[in-house]
């Protein structure tokens, strides 16, 4: 094979936190929405891993990259609010990556993620303190995708409008209670659109690979797998005729931009989300009561078609 980059990483501790966001200017109130970004308001875990870079991409002048990666000792904060929040505690996430590839074309930053499957687990949901809140029981999520997609690019939604009332500028806006949103404003085109194209596959029994999401409670000690649990087992894109066609997936496009203060009011993060699919599929819904029980299917066979579903979201501080 060709020459590349090894890179390992032993015991990397991550420790941060985030205060909030200020909108407008380095002055503006501190407010809530990096949730909506992806970023968590608090983090810490363990990162052990290894990683493999070449050149070549997808078109022979861009990257490849194969990793296995593993978090452990992990707690997120996935929103917060005068000291108290929503946490994931105990956390262990093992992903792994093959023959993704890297590329900066006419779209923008397109990132084609090949291979990708994932074992996902928070031991407790907590509400109140990182490490002390009332735990609401363990979530544990696997992914396994092929051909998924990322595309990174400048523009984001380009539209003016009002929000929460009628008008058709900024004074008739707020005259009549509502928020003019501004996006495009005297540069036109800045911000940030993401698009996202996942690729469900179908479970391989013989890999131990499958999307699914599994829910426990009422355990034994904290222990997992001694509780009761429902899982979300096998669940899969297709383009809708048949289940040999899998070429459209979940398309999430996210627009993140900054709009332009209206009368009387202060600069807002304005986001929109787009997330439409063919077919999703859920092959069962099982029950699992104590380590010793066989999974019982409550549900079989579930499908869901074409969603096409859209929000704008505008986010602003409490005076």
């Amino acid at each position: 094979g060709s020459d590349f980059l090894a890179v390992g990483i032993r015991n990397y501790q991550v420790n941060y936190g985030l205060d909030g966001l200020r909108v407008g200017d380095e002055s503006a109130q501190l407010q809530n929405g990096h949730e909506m970004l992806g970023f968590y308001s608090d983090a810490r875990f363990t990162l052990n891993g290894a990683m493999e870079v070449r050149g070549g991409g997808a078109n022979g002048s861009g990257i490849n990259i194969d990793a296995d990666m593993l978090i452990t000792d992990g707690n997120f904060t996935l929103t917060k609010s005068n000291g108290v929040g929503i946490h994931l505690d105990d956390v262990t996430y093992e992903f792994h990556m093959r023959d993704m590839t890297m590329d900066v074309d006419n779209d923008g930053i397109k990132l084609v993620l090949g291979e990708l499957w994932s074992e996902f687990a928070a031991n407790d949901i907590r509400f109140g303190g990182r490490t002390t809140g009332q735990s609401l029981g363990r979530i544990a999520m696997t992914q396994y995708q092929q051909g998924s997609e990322i595309v990174i690019s400048g523009g984001g939604a380009k539209l003016n409008r009002c929000m929460g009332a009628s008008g058709i500028d900024a004074s008739a806006c707020a005259a009549n209670g509502g928020t003019w949103i501004d996006t495009i404003g005297a540069d036109g085109d800045e911000g940030l659109t993401v698009k996202n194209k996942q690729i469900l596959l179908q479970e391989n029994i013989a890999e131990n690979k499958s999307n699914s999401v599994t829910y426990e409670t009422n355990r034994v000690a904290g222990a997992a797998g001694t509780g009761q649990a429902i899982k979300l087992n096998n669940i899969y894109t297709s383009d809708g005729y048949d289940d040999s066609t899998n070429t459209f997936g979940i398309e999430h496009t996210v627009t993140v931009d900054v709009a332009s203060a209206g009368t009387a009011q202060s600069a807002e993060l304005f986001i929109t989300n787009n997330v439409r699919f063919k077919e999703l599929n859920i092959d069962s819904v099982q029950l699992q009561h104590g380590p010793s029980s066989t999974s019982s299917n409550m549900l079989q066979g579930i499908k869901m078609q074409n969603v096409d579903f859209t929000s704008q979201l505008s986010v602003s501080p409490i005076p």
